[in-house]
């Protein structure tokens, strides 16, 4: 799989778990059962601690990302010089 969809995957899996963790916290609000509520709170535990893990995942694929970006632009610039030098 290619850098760039899984980076975009990676942003779509924190967009979704980002709106459950919102719908969660208004049905918590609404709730005055103490048991109900706990059981709710450990779901949305669970999304932050996903959520957490899946923004350290996104952030070492734009690291990979930038590193490709940079390798690339070094072979690019490699073979101007190489085209250049051959034509003197």
């Amino acid at each position: 799989m290619s850098l760039m969809k899984e980076i975009e995957k990676k942003e779509a899996l924190l967009r979704m778990q980002m709106h459950k963790l919102d719908l969660l916290q208004a049905k918590i609000d609404r709730i005055a059962v103490s048991e109900d509520r706990c059981a709710f709170e450990k779901q949305i535990n669970n999304i932050k601690d996903s959520l957490a893990e899946t923004d350290k995942e996104l952030k070492i694929l734009h690291q990979k990302n930038r590193k490709m970006f940079l390798f690339a632009l070094a072979v690019f610039i490699i073979i101007i010089l190489i085209i250049i030098f051959f034509k003197s």
